[in-house]
């Protein structure tokens, strides 16, 4: 039961970091374009996905050089201790930390939904 309501918990996370910044985008683009009166939307969108990749590299990276540092063996049938120990910051407080920073960002967004219903009359 433990391990059903981690797999829930995580699940509602991982959707949320997935699906958020798609229902952002457009009020941003909204307000970018009531701001200067530009759409540049295809940049916008072009942004998010190279930083996307940029995270996805970025991870990469941090996992493989925690393996590396950890003392991981390719091919050996067992490995350290240290390794699972790495895998399990690697997996957990790292994107905990990153989804607090995130989060810092996504409290000091500008739109509000007053602004928001602004944005759509204008």
């Amino acid at each position: 039961a433990g391990s059903m309501a981690l797999m829930v918990c995580t699940g509602i996370g991982a959707s949320a970091t997935l699906i958020l910044p798609w229902v952002m985008l457009p009020d941003v683009l909204d307000e970018f374009k009531l701001q200067t009166g530009k759409e540049l939307d295809t940049y916008f969108y072009g942004a998010y996905n190279t930083i996307t990749k940029l995270g996805t590299i970025i991870a990469s990276v941090f996992i493989t050089a925690s393996l590396e540092i950890s003392g991981y063996k390719t091919g050996a049938c067992t490995q350290p201790e240290s390794v699972g120990f790495a895998l399990r910051i690697a997996m957990s407080m790292f994107p905990l930390a990153m989804n607090l920073l995130t989060a810092v960002f996504i409290w000091k967004y500008p739109i509000t939904e007053e602004s928001r219903q602004r944005t759509k009359k204008a």
